[in-house]
């Protein structure tokens, strides 16, 4: 009796670590199209991410290979690439409804372009976050993913990183 008690509670706990497992190894996959599903209908671009890596374990994280496009009617194929960013999430944040707490964030390396037709004119960044505001602004229950949860960030850090101007001006270059 003992052995057949020790023998099922084996099993229960190959079968518990093996769910587990399945449920840790999609974590990342789910992040990484929850990230381009809403950041797509929040910005009205094209976003893509790269990999995910999350560990609900330790809150670590990683994402690799953001790129956030550009909205219609501006050339650059791009507003911004970001090389990787490193996570520590508040693990507890993980579970339930409430926002994910971002204990730090370092974004290593980003590529943004800046891009006008004029000085004067909108910008391809000023679109896209007049677009988030906007779209934030809308009630969850109306947007097409109201699941969305909400981030707080409480450190971030950048480093590296560059900055493109794309803006021609009056009379043409620069002396």
């Amino acid at each position: 009796m003992p052995k057949a008690i020790g023998l099922i509670l084996a099993v229960l706990f190959a079968v518990a670590a093996a769910v587990l497992w399945t449920l840790f190894a999609q974590f990342g996959p789910t992040i990484k199209s929850a990230i381009e599903t809403e950041g797509a209908l929040a910005t009205q671009t094209q976003v893509l991410v790269g990999r995910v890596e999350l560990s609900p374990l330790t809150g670590v994280g990683v994402l690799d290979g953001l790129t956030l496009g550009n909205p219609a009617g501006f050339s650059s194929p791009y507003a911004m690439v970001v090389d990787r960013i490193a996570l520590q999430l508040e693990r507890g944040s993980l579970l339930g409804g409430g926002p994910i707490i971002v204990e730090s964030a370092t974004v290593i390396a980003p590529q943004i372009t800046y891009t006008a037709k004029s000085p004067k004119a909108t910008s391809n960044l000023e679109t896209i976050k007049n677009t988030a505001q906007a779209y934030s602004a809308t009630p969850a229950a109306t947007r097409a993913s109201s699941r969305a949860r909400k981030l707080i960030i409480h450190e971030l850090t950048v480093m590296g990183g560059s900055i493109s101007l794309d803006i021609p001006l009056p009379g043409g270059a620069l002396t």
